[in-house]
């Protein structure tokens, strides 16, 4: 599914590493058109940014993929923005994410593609346009031109297939009055499962919190793993768990692996399969 251009590990390291750059394209500009814009409301009728559906064809920048989207694009107050994530007209592919925002003072909108290159290096690419007007209540927005950037950036972590964790005796973890207030399980992997990474056998168990930059450690089961750790996060609403495994390498290189999975399927046996790749 993805690149496999790497010759050594410290190949990939530099380049799960490496700082966001901006890449140039010598092409002529696209242009992407937003339709079916109306107003967006947050609670109590309080405008909000502007709703429309935009699209684009496979190759509208080099390598990228195509999408077909529904965007909130809620007001930003300050800048930069990464924005409100779009909705999929159909099934959502991985890795390939768009997000609009609409600045409150210029009336710019601004959208944000993240997708994967060769190699699975991580690619954002941006188009923007400039609405007419103050969005307003049953009046249509007419189609909006959308003007693709001529640059691109890359994003840290490389994309790639790195195993897989098995999760097993998943349960919920309830409050005082038998609410779901998080979850728990046991989480394997096998030395090596990826790259030079190795084994741990752990139990993970998160009560529900809304800060995302969070991550509980599991508990080892057994001895524990020199230089290794596995952390993990969850959302209740959203039913998904992330999980990292950091681990220090033989030559002194730290490496953090990403996975998540789905839990509405089932919580008490999964597997993950981690697919972000970042030095730390």
């Amino acid at each position: 599914m993805y690149g496999k251009a790497f010759t050594s590990l410290a190949a990939l390291a530099s380049l799960a590493a490496a700082a966001p750059t901006t890449v140039h394209e010598a092409r002529a500009a696209t242009t992407l058109t937003a339709t079916n814009g109306k107003a967006l409301f947050a609670g109590h009728g309080i405008l909000a940014g502007a709703s429309f559906d935009i699209s684009a064809e496979a190759g509208y920048f080099p390598e990228a993929p195509g999408f077909d989207v529904r965007c909130d694009a809620y007001y930003s107050y300050s800048s930069p923005a990464t924005g409100t994530e779009c909705s999929w007209h159909g099934e959502a592919p991985a890795h390939n994410i768009v997000y609009a925002y609409t600045d409150y003072n210029t009336l710019a909108v601004t959208l944000r593609h993240e997708w994967v290159a060769e190699g699975g290096v991580r690619t954002v690419t941006t188009a923007a346009g400039t609405l007419p007007g103050q969005p307003q209540y049953n009046v249509p927005i007419a189609d909006l031109p959308l003007t693709v950037s001529e640059t691109s950036s890359t994003l840290p972590g490389i994309i790639g297939e790195y195993g897989t964790w098995t999760a097993t005796n998943g349960d919920w973890v309830l409050d005082n009055a038998g609410r779901h207030f998080g979850i728990q399980y046991d989480l394997k992997a096998a030395d090596g499962y990826a790259l030079d990474a190795p084994g741990f056998n752990v139990h993970c168990y998160y009560y529900y919190n809304s800060d995302a930059s969070v991550f509980p450690v599991c508990e080892p089961v057994g001895e524990a793993t020199e230089s290794s750790t596995v952390s993990l996060w969850a959302s209740l609403a959203y039913n998904t768990t992330t999980v990292h495994h950091e681990w220090t390498s033989a030559d002194g290189t730290k490496y953090q692996l990403v996975g998540e999975y789905n839990f509405t399927p089932s919580l008490a046996e999964f597997e993950i399969h981690p697919d972000l790749l970042n030095t730390l």
